[in-house]
């Protein structure tokens, strides 16, 4: 009972809260927990809008509460079980860093959600709102979408054309939906500082090179840290897959596709030696 007049109390700030419930806020406060996987599954602000927060905050305070989740270890994914209840910041990472830095005091609400991909799908469905975004960023967050969509969905029939329904939603067409799908795994194969550059324009790195990264095995740990690593992963991928054997019977018409998607990239000294290698397999053919 004291619970719920407790988030009733701070949500709405505006009745007298008894002392014992401000102690618990106070508690909440100074316990609450930050989990990286929440911190960093939402692009970080930029440097200009991480600055101009500061600015407002330092000549306004702090006026939106900050959103915590109350839940258990267990569902938050947590080893510690000492403590029946843990509560996790979901909303306001950046305005409770400023916070800390100059000391200042902040809002809380109390929000319950079933479990984390629940929390992701509120700070995603958030995102989506905003009004600022990049056209890299809608890209982004629309294909996060769907891919959280249909990895909730494995394992159940497949009754539910996901990409349509986006593509409603947001008044696009299912091949941009499925190609922002491929753009959200590609970008999160690099580390979120580029990421974030990626996305507010300041790393210079093509589209269709994010889309073709999504379709690189490059390992579940790790981080593409530059625009290099990113050319030189995609090239490294695209040796692997047209390799010359010969022990095994010649393709034609295989080579001759080989060629051609090796023709259209752009070419280093590397492969413009595979490429000759196989124009020259292909001449002693003919």
């Amino acid at each position: 009972m004291k619970k719920d007049i407790f988030k009733k109390a701070i949500q709405k700030n505006t009745e007298a809260i008894p002392l014992s419930l401000l102690e618990t806020e106070s508690k909440i406060k100074n316990e609450f927990i930050i989990l990286d996987e929440l911190r960093d599954f939402i692009s970080p602000l930029s440097k200009e809008e991480s600055e101009g927060l500061e600015q407002d905050i330092i000549k306004d305070g702090i006026s939106d509460p900050l959103i915590i989740w109350e839940t258990t270890p267990k569902v938050a994914g947590l080893k510690n079980e000492e403590t029946k209840t843990v509560y996790v910041l979901v909303d306001g990472h950046n305005r409770y860093r400023i916070s800390q830095k100059y000391n200042l005091d902040f809002r809380i609400i109390l929000r319950n959600y079933k479990d984390i991909q629940e929390v992701k799908d509120s700070m995603l469905n958030k995102q989506l709102n905003r009004r600022n975004l990049t056209l890299e960023q809608i890209s982004y967050y629309r294909g996060l979408k769907y891919n959280i969509v249909i990895k909730n969905q494995e394992g159940l029939p497949k009754t539910v054309n996901v990409a349509f329904n986006l593509a409603q939603e947001f008044k696009v067409n299912e091949k941009t939906i499925r190609r922002d799908a491929e753009f959200a795994k590609g970008l999160n194969k690099l580390t979120p500082e580029l990421r974030q550059d990626v996305l507010t324009g300041k790393a210079k790195v093509n589209k269709s090179d994010i889309v073709n990264l999504a379709k690189v095995n490059t390992g579940e740990t790790q981080s593409l840290s530059s625009a290099d690593e990113i050319t030189k992963t995609i090239k490294k991928d695209k040796i692997k897959s047209h390799p010359i054997d010969d022990n095994k019977p010649l393709n034609i018409n295989a080579l001759e596709i080989s060629i051609r998607e090796l023709a259209m990239n752009k070419l280093d000294k590397q492969l413009c030696l595979i490429l000759l290698d196989k124009i020259n397999t292909l001449m002693n053919y003919l």
